[in-house]
């Protein structure tokens, strides 16, 4: 079966009083949420890159 649904983005968030989130979405929609309700929705990543500080110094361009 085909979805006729529009792909749906998110466009914005914003955190509000307490734990709560306002979501924007790309078809003018928005809505507030929990956190809580959001974490639920966090898909278990594939892979994590540990955090590490550089080893060398950090480079930066010459501007002229």
């Amino acid at each position: 079966m085909i979805s006729t649904r529009k792909t749906l983005h998110i466009i914005d968030t914003n955190f509000l009083d307490g734990n709560e989130v306002l979501v924007r979405f790309s078809d003018g929609s928005s809505a507030i949420y929990e956190a809580e309700e959001l974490e639920k929705l966090r898909p278990a990543p594939k892979y994590t890159i540990p955090a590490e500080p550089p080893s060398s110094p950090a480079v930066y361009a010459e501007v002229a």
